[in-house]
């Protein structure tokens, strides 16, 4: 990618900040708290489905998340301290949500 290119996605999706990792398995587990008005990226190294709320249990009918598909969402400030929540569809893996600097609602 051209050092052009990098500064456009930086603009678009800001710089990244420390991930939480969250391990997948058969059981639903959650994350730490999410900051409200930021924007997060989340990404899957397998297929999962993933679940926010202030006490979320993520389900095989809550929302997919294919493998390897970076997925932007930005949390909402409306008084709920949000935390998201993931369970495998197949196979064990890892969610990582990574807050993006400079990127607020």
């Amino acid at each position: 990618m051209s050092r052009q290119t990098d500064r456009q996605l930086q603009r678009i999706h800001g710089q990244p900040g420390t991930a939480i990792a969250v391990s997948v398995n058969g059981t639903s587990a959650q994350s730490s708290a999410l900051t409200a008005r930021v924007t997060y990226m989340l990404c899957a190294t397998e297929d999962c489905h993933i679940l926010f709320g202030s006490n979320p249990t993520a389900t095989t009918s809550s929302t997919f998340l294919p493998a390897g598909v970076p997925w932007p969402v930005t949390i909402l400030d409306d008084g709920t301290t949000y935390k998201v929540a993931a369970i495998q569809k197949d196979t064990a893996g890892t969610l990582t949500i990574t807050p993006m600097s400079g990127v607020h609602a």
